[in-house]
């Protein structure tokens, strides 16, 4: 595969008043064009018209992820390591951040359809390549060949972070936002800890 780099949509200078963790939270249906966003998330409304605007979101669920927490020194905002978000599908996302900016590789990996393997693989052939970051504030468009991972934490910071997710599945992890504006009880299943991914399997 080629890893690209993402598309940066301009950047937003949201202020997030209070901290905030709300992971994948449904704020539009499959099968319907209404959008929702819960009142105390409504300054990231202007991310959700850019992802609006760019396009693809007509027939997809699409979920909110607000993350605005302490980071200490040395830590990382999220999992670790170089890998790809919605790894084997068709997903796409939108991310933002205030500080510590999202790291990308770009260039040829050849890798395994194994979601542990891969990472590896992606760890080891990512060693020694340019690490492209843009600015603070930037809306980025993400598909799934673009590889990338979180800084690590240099100083003590509260850092905020937003991710537009598009998808054609529900995403049924259990510890997933519940968006009660709609009215809606899906079967949740049990999240992994080896592996981030949003769509759970019952069996």
């Amino acid at each position: 595969m080629f890893s690209s780099l993402p598309t940066c949509l301009g950047q937003f200078p949201i202020q997030c008043d209070e901290f905030v963790y709300h992971v994948y939270m449904p704020i539009k249906m499959a099968d319907a064009s209404m959008v929702r966003v819960p009142p105390h998330l409504s300054c990231f409304w202007p991310l959700v018209e850019q992802v609006m605007f760019f396009g693809g979101h007509a027939d997809k669920y699409m979920y909110l992820t607000v993350k605005k927490m302490h980071i200490s020194n040395g830590q990382w905002s999220n999992r670790s390591g170089w890998h790809l978000d919605g790894f084997g599908s068709a997903d796409n996302n939108f991310i933002w951040s205030d500080c510590l900016p999202t790291e990308f590789v770009h260039g040829d990996f050849s890798l395994s359809d194994g979601h542990d393997e891969s990472m590896l693989q992606m760890t080891l052939q990512a060693e020694g390549r340019e690490i492209t970051t843009y600015p603070a504030h930037s809306l980025l468009a993400l598909d799934p060949n673009n590889v990338h991972r979180v800084a690590v934490c240099e100083d003590d910071c509260v850092r905020t972070f937003c991710k537009i997710s598009l998808s054609d599945s529900q995403y049924n992890l259990r510890g997933n936002a519940h968006n009660y504006l709609f009215d809606y009880d899906w079967p949740m299943v049990e999240r992994k800890c080896n592996r981030n991914h949003p769509v759970g399997s019952a069996t």
